[in-house]
Formats: C-alpha cells, sequence, structure tokens
C-alpha cells in the first residue's frame, strides 16, 4: 500500500518511475508514523517538484489549510464523526448519495 502511493505521486506530480530505493525510503517514512498527507506535503515542497512546476499558479499551502485541496484527514474524521450523531434532514451523509451528488454537479465545473 505505502509503495504504491509513493509510486504515484512520483507518476503523479513529478512525472517520472521512482527508483526503488526512493519507494523503499518513502514507506520507511510512513511506517515510521509519517502520515500520507506529510509524505504528499514533502512532495510537493521538494525542489524537483518546483522545479517542474516553475511559472505555473501554484500556490502551495500545507494540507488541512483552509486554502488547501488537501484535506486533513483527522479534522474531516471527526466532523464526520460529529455530523454522523445529529440528524440532519434533507442531506444524505451516505456515501453513494454524495457521489451521486457530485457526477451532478460535476459538468457546472468543468465548464
Amino acid at each position: 500500500m505505502n509503495t504504491n502511493l509513493c509510486r504515484l505521486l512520483y507518476e503523479g506530480l513529478l512525472k517520472r518511475p521512482a527508483e526503488q530505493g526512493a519507494l523503499e525510503y518513502w514507506a520507511m517514512m510512513i511506517k515510521s508514523g509519517w502520515s500520507h498527507e506529510k509524505v504528499l506535503a514533502a512532495f510537493l515542497d521538494s525542489n524537483e517538484f518546483k522545479e517542474r512546476n516553475k511559472g505555473s499558479e501554484l500556490l502551495f499551502v500545507p494540507p488541512g489549510h483552509f486554502y488547501s485541496p488537501i484535506v486533513d484527514t483527522n479534522t474531516v474524521g471527526s466532523l464526520f464523526d460529529d455530523l454522523s450523531k445529529r440528524e440532519i434532514t434533507s442531506i444524505s451523509l451516505r456515501k453513494e448519495d454524495q457521489v451521486e451528488m457530485w457526477l451532478k454537479f460535476m459538468p457546472h465545473f468543468l465548464k
């Protein structure tokens, strides 16, 4: 699982395959306690990523920050736990309903 995540980060963010030693290094960092968010932040803050995206309008903010597209999973989990204890009418928290709504509104974001 951890090496797959790292492989995806290399291919998706750095646009290249990862060396075996690098995969092992990042898997070890996760095993030693680094969160997936912290590893992602390290990739986004790397010189290689910054050089590759030089001149783009990419603004880096840490996971969980108001402007970050990367959510802090602990915060989301606690918010969801809190919401699941409440009775909320007309809003479904079921994953299937959320995906259906997302698909419904997706065309409006792709214009």
